[in-house]
Protein backbone atom coordinates (compact mmCIF):
# COMPACT_ATOMS: atom_id res chain seq x y z
CA UNK A 1 0.00 0.00 0.00
CA UNK A 2 1.50 3.26 -1.10
CA UNK A 3 0.36 6.38 1.04
CA UNK A 4 0.67 9.58 -0.82
CA UNK A 5 1.84 12.65 0.41
CA UNK A 6 -0.07 14.87 -0.69
CA UNK A 7 -2.67 13.49 2.31
CA UNK A 8 -0.06 14.94 5.03
CA UNK A 9 -1.56 18.23 6.62
CA UNK A 10 0.99 21.19 7.98
CA UNK A 11 4.32 21.14 8.31
CA UNK A 12 6.84 19.43 10.26
CA UNK A 13 9.63 21.35 11.73
CA UNK A 14 10.18 25.37 12.02
CA UNK A 15 11.50 27.30 9.16
CA UNK A 16 14.41 29.48 9.54
CA UNK A 17 12.26 32.80 9.81
CA UNK A 18 10.57 31.17 13.08
CA UNK A 19 13.63 30.11 14.69
CA UNK A 20 15.53 33.68 14.02
CA UNK A 21 12.15 35.02 15.10
CA UNK A 22 12.21 33.18 18.47
CA UNK A 23 16.09 34.05 18.53
CA UNK A 24 15.33 37.82 18.60
CA UNK A 25 13.21 37.83 20.93
CA UNK A 26 15.22 35.41 23.26
CA UNK A 27 17.81 38.64 22.68
CA UNK A 28 15.50 41.42 23.71
CA UNK A 29 14.32 39.67 27.14
CA UNK A 30 17.93 39.65 28.15
CA UNK A 31 18.63 42.74 26.88
CA UNK A 32 16.27 44.03 29.22
CA UNK A 33 16.73 41.18 32.30
CA UNK A 34 20.25 41.17 32.85
CA UNK A 35 20.51 44.58 33.66
CA UNK A 36 17.35 44.69 35.96
CA UNK A 37 19.09 41.55 37.90
CA UNK A 38 22.32 43.43 37.90
CA UNK A 39 20.72 46.67 39.79
CA UNK A 40 18.70 44.03 42.02
CA UNK A 41 21.97 42.75 42.95
CA UNK A 42 23.92 46.06 43.73
CA UNK A 43 20.64 47.17 45.51
CA UNK A 44 21.04 44.27 47.45
CA UNK A 45 24.42 44.86 48.56
CA UNK A 46 23.82 48.46 49.52
CA UNK A 47 20.93 47.51 51.70
CA UNK A 48 23.00 44.34 53.47
CA UNK A 49 25.67 47.05 53.89
CA UNK A 50 23.50 49.39 55.78
CA UNK A 51 21.67 46.99 57.79
CA UNK A 52 25.36 45.98 59.53
CA UNK A 53 25.84 49.54 59.75
CA UNK A 54 22.92 50.11 61.89
CA UNK A 55 23.93 46.91 63.75
CA UNK A 56 27.15 48.67 64.82
CA UNK A 57 24.95 51.87 65.52
CA UNK A 58 23.06 50.25 67.73
CA UNK A 59 26.07 48.63 69.41
CA UNK A 60 27.86 51.75 69.76
CA UNK A 61 24.71 53.22 71.62
CA UNK A 62 24.86 50.41 73.71
CA UNK A 63 28.06 50.93 74.87
CA UNK A 64 27.39 54.68 75.76
CA UNK A 65 24.18 53.16 77.75
CA UNK A 66 26.29 51.15 79.82
CA UNK A 67 29.66 52.98 80.12
CA UNK A 68 28.60 56.42 79.50
CA UNK A 69 31.10 56.94 76.68
CA UNK A 70 31.98 55.70 73.33
CA UNK A 71 35.37 55.46 73.92
CA UNK A 72 36.94 52.20 75.55
CA UNK A 73 39.73 53.10 77.46
CA UNK A 74 40.32 56.45 76.12
CA UNK A 75 40.98 54.13 72.95
CA UNK A 76 38.10 53.73 69.76
CA UNK A 77 36.64 50.52 70.45
CA UNK A 78 37.03 47.92 67.33
CA UNK A 79 33.58 47.66 65.46
CA UNK A 80 31.78 44.09 65.77
CA UNK A 81 31.11 43.80 62.10
CA UNK A 82 33.98 45.25 59.94
CA UNK A 83 32.74 44.30 56.48
CA UNK A 84 29.53 43.53 54.38
CA UNK A 85 28.31 40.86 53.79
CA UNK A 86 29.41 39.29 57.28
CA UNK A 87 31.07 36.77 55.81
CA UNK A 88 32.42 36.13 52.59
CA UNK A 89 34.40 38.17 50.11
CA UNK A 90 33.68 41.82 51.36
CA UNK A 91 31.72 44.61 49.15
CA UNK A 92 31.71 46.91 52.09
CA UNK A 93 34.37 47.86 54.35
CA UNK A 94 32.95 49.61 57.96
CA UNK A 95 34.76 52.17 59.39
CA UNK A 96 34.49 54.26 63.10
CA UNK A 97 36.04 57.71 62.90
CA UNK A 98 36.00 60.47 64.71
CA UNK A 99 35.34 58.62 68.57
CA UNK A 100 35.10 60.93 71.04
CA UNK A 101 33.70 60.18 74.33
CA UNK A 102 30.28 61.55 73.13
CA UNK A 103 30.52 61.48 69.08
CA UNK A 104 31.84 59.42 66.73
CA UNK A 105 31.20 58.37 62.39
CA UNK A 106 29.95 54.80 60.85
CA UNK A 107 30.94 54.62 57.11
CA UNK A 108 30.27 51.83 55.27
CA UNK A 109 32.69 51.99 52.13
CA UNK A 110 32.45 50.58 48.46
CA UNK A 111 35.31 47.90 48.25
CA UNK A 112 37.61 48.67 44.67
CA UNK A 113 35.75 46.84 41.92
CA UNK A 114 31.96 47.32 43.51
CA UNK A 115 29.88 49.85 41.28
CA UNK A 116 28.06 51.76 43.70
CA UNK A 117 25.75 54.70 42.61
CA UNK A 118 25.48 55.55 46.48
CA UNK A 119 29.32 55.70 47.19
CA UNK A 120 29.93 55.84 50.59
CA UNK A 121 27.30 55.35 53.83
CA UNK A 122 27.81 57.33 57.03
CA UNK A 123 25.98 57.99 59.69
CA UNK A 124 26.75 60.26 63.43
CA UNK A 125 25.71 59.51 66.78
CA UNK A 126 22.70 61.85 66.29
CA UNK A 127 21.54 59.73 63.73
CA UNK A 128 22.65 62.38 61.14
CA UNK A 129 22.72 60.26 57.40
CA UNK A 130 25.08 61.54 54.24
CA UNK A 131 27.14 60.33 51.85
CA UNK A 132 30.37 60.92 50.14
CA UNK A 133 32.80 60.34 47.38
CA UNK A 134 30.56 61.86 44.67
CA UNK A 135 27.46 59.42 44.66
CA UNK A 136 25.13 59.71 41.92
CA UNK A 137 22.30 59.02 44.05
CA UNK A 138 20.69 61.45 46.41
CA UNK A 139 21.17 60.78 50.40
CA UNK A 140 17.10 59.66 50.72
CA UNK A 141 17.51 57.30 47.59
CA UNK A 142 20.50 55.55 49.56
CA UNK A 143 19.08 55.64 52.58
CA UNK A 144 15.81 54.18 51.34
CA UNK A 145 17.43 51.49 49.83
CA UNK A 146 16.84 52.34 45.84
Amino acid sequence: MIVSQAGRQGQQGFTLIELMLVVVIIAIISAVAVPMYGEQVRRSSRNEARSIMMENQLWMEQRMTVNSTYLNNNVAPVLPYTQSPKAGRAKYRMTLTNVTAGTYTLSAIPEQGVDDKCKTFVIDQTGLRSLSGSPTLSVEECWNGK
